[in-house]
């Protein structure tokens, strides 16, 4: 798998560096008549380290020579280069040899392949060289997936599927506190940071079971309340299984406190779905003894448009129809998609084109939106 990444990121480096797509810097030498080519890095030999003049040699270049010998480049004060940032620290994109700071200069120099743009077609002058770092992909963000098993003042303990247990740092990009003991969360650390918090997103079972209502309440039809309801029971079962599976690992090692923890967990995740289903048949009785389907229905717009007015804080959107203005109010819960996605409401923007958008109708004017697809 990592060869397979590999060689799409190596082949879609040496694309950016010819289409001269990267940057400015490459924008400015799209028009030489330069030749782009990749290949395993042999030696780095920076002859002037001042200034950058130096030999970069590579065996198995892409296109291949005649005779399959490896190939020197050589690198002037004016050669600039690039690390691509998922794989290391941040850095600027496209610099001379002088501006690079030395830790860049030092992953230049342990690359492990590089794709290079020549300043011509026969020559051997690197224009820009697009660097990958030495032991294939290190990826700088590394995503960890468990459950939060205790909180400090400064630190929390998340376990991960099959019980790996991480300790981060909380900071103010991402806080954690003694209510999230037994939450599900995503943390994404950054490999510059050991155990820093550069993103968390707490999966909290109330904002699942609050979207879920609202497409069990957005439904206008018997099969889609139907998938509705096997996509809750289908969710509420892949969830409690992965608790479990976080649980029994705990238990297996003794970890008592922390498998108790995901036991309360595992509770209230089970409460708040059967709440969903119990919420779902409410809205059958109600359907079963006031008419079916065509007098549920009644209660809801279903119409299509174009946006005239987006308030971000309030969360109200206003769209023209064939019949006139209407505005709706945009919970949380509901959906928005676009080409089969999801959609943010923070995106919906004056002048987008909805093909459907199922509301409730509200006396006060300012309907509730359920349901929203943007038009591609």
């Amino acid at each position: 798998m990592k060869r397979i990444l590999l060689v799409v990121m190596t082949l879609a480096l040496a694309t950016g560096l010819i289409l001269g797509t990267a940057g400015s810097t490459l924008a400015a030498t799209s028009t030489r008549t330069g030749r782009g080519l990749f290949g395993a890095v042999q030696s780095i030999v920076m002859t002037d380290n001042a200034t950058g003049v130096g030999t970069i040699t590579l065996t198995n270049v892409k296109p291949a020579t005649a005779d399959n010998a490896s190939v020197k480049i050589q690198t002037t004060a004016t050669t600039t280069y690039n690390i691509p940032t998922v794989t290391v620290q941040p850095t600027q994109h496209w610099q001379t040899w002088q501006q690079l700071t030395p830790a860049s200069r030092n992953i230049v120099l342990g690359a492990h392949r590089v794709a290079i743009l020549l300043t011509e077609s026969g020559g051997s002058v690197a224009a820009n060289v697009m660097v990958i770092p030495a032991g294939y992909l290190t990826y700088r963000y590394h995503h960890h997936l468990g459950v939060v098993t205790a909180v400090n003042t400064d630190n929390a303990t998340i376990a991960e599927k099959g019980g790996k247990e991480i300790t981060i740092t909380l900071t103010e990009a991402g806080q954690l506190t003694a209510a999230d003991v037994g939450r599900l969360v995503l943390v994404v650390t950054d490999s510059s940071g050991g155990t820093q918090i550069k993103a968390i997103k707490a999966y909290r079972i109330d904002r699942i079971v609050d979207r879920f209502e609202g497409y069990l309440e957005g439904s206008l039809t018997e099969a889609n309340f139907d998938n509705v309801t096997a996509l809750i029971q289908q969710t509420q079962t892949k969830h409690i299984d992965y608790l479990k599976s976080v649980q029994e690992f705990l238990q297996s090692e003794n970890r008592t406190q922390a498998a108790a923890a995901v036991g309360r967990a595992i509770d209230y995740v089970n409460a708040r779905y059967s709440e969903a289903l119990k919420f779902r048949e409410e809205i059958k009785n109600w359907i079963d003894s006031n008419g079916g389907w065509t007098a549920w229905q009644a209660h809801f717009g279903d119409t299509s448009g174009t946006i005239t007015a987006v308030t971000v804080v309030g969360r109200t959107m206003t769209f023209n129809t064939d019949n006139g203005s209407v505005t709706v109010h945009v919970p949380l819960k509901a959906r928005i998609v676009k080409n089969n996605g999801l959609f943010v409401f923070k995106s919906l923007a004056v002048g987008n084109q909805l093909d459907k958008v199922i509301y409730y109708k509200m006396d006060s004017g300012v309907n509730e939106a359920l349901y929203i697809r943007v038009a591609s």
